[in-house]
């Protein structure tokens, strides 16, 4: 299973990386800050699941690839993400850490809307999950040029404009339209 992560600024997508999959948070455990670096902050996305193989697929065809989708909450160390940009580095030190990326259930897209995030009931941000959406055909086109994707697989799409700086102690809670999707405790 691959782990395709996708940031997107100002509607662009910025960067494409892979992440290794014991970032993924499976059991939703707290996560745990690293004593070295402790810059760390969280971003909303969105993530689909590949549900069949493919390989250079063209963009009318890419939503044929996925059905179904989850909101997503990624904790970066923005530190070392800072020095992996500037010294073009990969981004893997940064957003490789143990436990950093927590899915919600995966649903229908068609029940996908926005999202409400929180962090100790300080509201932060909210999501029009559709806009982030529109970004997996053309991230999985591009991926897809250079890699085999494979059923299970996830793609992850992450807003990159809004981050919220991580404290210990602190809980980010995730809201869909049903309610509370992800609850996150940092420690």
């Amino acid at each position: 299973m691959k782990i395709i992560t996708a940031m997107v600024e100002g509607g662009k997508v910025t960067g494409i990386y892979l992440k290794p999959d014991n970032t993924l948070n499976r059991k939703r455990l707290p996560f745990f800050v690293p004593e070295e670096p402790a810059e760390v902050a969280a971003r909303v996305g969105v993530a689909v699941t590949i549900e069949k193989v493919g390989k250079t697929i063209r963009r009318e065809f890419a939503e044929r690839y996925y059905e179904k989708a989850a909101l997503a909450v990624e904790v970066t160390d923005m530190a070392a993400l800072k020095r992996a940009r500037e010294e073009g580095e990969p981004w893997t030190m940064a957003v490789g850490m143990d436990g950093s990326l927590t899915l919600s259930e995966f649903r229908e897209i068609k029940d996908m809307c926005t999202a409400e995030v929180e962090t100790d009931g300080e509201k932060w941000g909210e999501y029009e999950v559709a806009r982030l959406l529109e970004r997996v055909p053309e991230v999985l086109t591009k991926v897809s040029r250079v890699m085999t994707l494979k059923t299970g697989d996830i793609m992850v799409v992450i807003d990159g404009e809004r981050e919220r700086r991580l404290r210990i102690g602190e809980t980010i809670v995730v809201r869909g339209k049903d309610g509370k999707e992800i609850e996150l405790r940092i420690k």
